[in-house]
């Protein structure tokens, strides 16, 4: 009887390492699953004239994908037509859908998304709003407004607002 317990309790232990192998394995697989990021994007500062790319890669096979600027949609294509300067790339055409942005101007300043629609087995995800802030040279004053006056080097002048 003694023999028999363990004989059933080992049987019955190698059984349920069995199930959670499978269960693993299927998982890992991505037979089914949740969407996630294997690469999302992070606030950037970038300098005016520069390119940029803010990663977004996914972990499944994903529906469509886009990406947003200040919550304007941006287009699912990846070479994002009606923007020149903007195309999704990566190695994968699969998983990686990182936005490239040649040469960088004031215009891109802003808060982007990668939006990742529902896949065959996947419900959909979207990246936290992250900033690209774009830095430029700063330029010489000017005074717009008011009379022009005429002033010397080193010398003290009162402005009237």
């Amino acid at each position: 009887s003694f023999h028999r317990n363990i004989l059933f309790a080992l049987n019955l232990l190698f059984n349920f390492k069995t199930v959670c192998f499978v269960l693993l394995f299927c998982e890992c697989e991505g037979e089914t699953g949740v969407q996630t990021f294997r690469r999302k994007p992070e606030s950037i500062f970038a300098v005016e004239g520069e390119n940029v790319l803010l990663p977004c890669s996914v972990s499944l096979p994903p529906g469509p994908v886009q990406w947003t600027k200040d919550g304007f949609g941006l287009g699912i294509a990846r070479s994002l037509p009606g923007y020149p300067r903007y195309s999704m790339a990566g190695t994968s055409d699969i998983y990686d859908w990182d936005l490239a942005i040649e040469e960088v101007g004031a215009d891109d300043d802003g808060l982007y998304q990668c939006q990742v629609g529902a896949g065959n087995t996947t419900g959909p995800v979207m990246s936290s709003m992250v900033t690209l802030t774009v830095l430029m040279e700063p330029e010489i004053p000017r005074i717009l407004q008011g009379e022009e006056k005429e002033v010397m080097k080193g010398r003290e002048e009162m402005l009237e607002v």
